[in-house]
């Protein structure tokens, strides 16, 4: 997250994160990350639904003080 945020002109990260993955869930809300929006995707004929998380460069910042 430091390297992404400090080398590249980006606004916000995320993560797709299955609704199952309870791991994953934790090591976002660690990070900071929140839990936004939730969809479906298709991955090789099969349907999953994600949870998108996130964080945005100001969010990251106050962090990181």
């Amino acid at each position: 997250m430091n390297y992404a945020f400090l080398t590249q002109d980006i606004d916000r990260l995320i993560s797709v994160i299955d609704v199952g993955n309870v791991a994953s869930q934790n090591v976002a809300k660690r990070l900071g990350e929140t839990c936004g929006e939730r969809l479906e995707m298709e991955f090789n004929k099969k349907k999953f639904t994600v949870d998108i998380w996130g964080i945005s460069r100001e969010a990251w910042r106050a962090q990181t003080r």
